[in-house]
């Protein structure tokens, strides 16, 4: 996060240049030799400019993982008119590829967060993703008849958000070779499915 928001149109283009850049650098496998400096470089800028804004690397890191949260969510948002006119399992079955598929596809990305950033899963922007998922599963649960019952279903809500923040998130940690997109899909869809499906029957 930064020490402060800059204000004028210059100045944020500088914290965006140097937050891309860290991505960058992150993508090519190349944060944990970087530094502030090398950092400050390759962004064009100053060091000073920097540590105008950030404190250290982590904070550099922590706006990314601001940025890319909210990225998350908005491409997860685009699916969320289609999953409303689906059962709930298959809806939920969706949501669980398209994340699944945006974990892989950021899994150097969390490989830092995990490595470097102390508390990742207390982290602001990580709780708030896990809450946006959570009402979104109560959204998909809720249009059954089946939903009366608001305390199973915010549990299995809770239970579900958790389990695909931790799989988004511990995708990064190392996920054995042999583990792939499409067995996580198969296995995270597989317990969605008993969840709703005793979900019924306690109702």
């Amino acid at each position: 996060m930064t020490k402060r928001n800059p204000k004028q149109e210059r100045a944020r283009r500088k914290v965006d240049e140097i937050i891309r850049t860290t991505s960058r650098i992150i993508e090519e496998g190349r944060f944990h030799e970087a530094t502030t400096h090398s950092i400050a470089k390759e962004a064009g800028v100053g060091v000073g400019t920097i540590y105008e804004y950030f404190d250290s690397k982590e904070d550099i890191v922590i706006s990314l993982l601001e940025q890319e949260t909210r990225a998350l969510w908005g491409r997860i948002e685009q699916h969320v008119p289609d999953w409303i006119e689906m059962d709930t399992v298959a809806a939920l079955e969706s949501f669980v590829t398209v994340l699944v598929d945006l974990a892989f596809e950021k899994r150097g990305l969390a490989q830092v967060m995990f490595g470097y950033v102390p508390g990742l899963m207390h982290r602001e922007p990580v709780v708030q993703l896990r809450g946006q998922a959570e009402m979104l599963v109560k959204l998909l649960l809720g249009r059954q008849a089946f939903a009366s019952n608001q305390e199973v279903r915010d549990t299995n809500a809770f239970m579900m958000a958790n389990a695909l923040i931790g799989v988004l998130l511990g995708i990064g940690q190392g996920v054995p070779s042999t583990v792939t997109r499409e067995s996580l899909v198969q296995q995270l869809s597989r317990v969605f499915r008993l969840l709703v499906e005793h979900q019924e029957e306690i109702l």
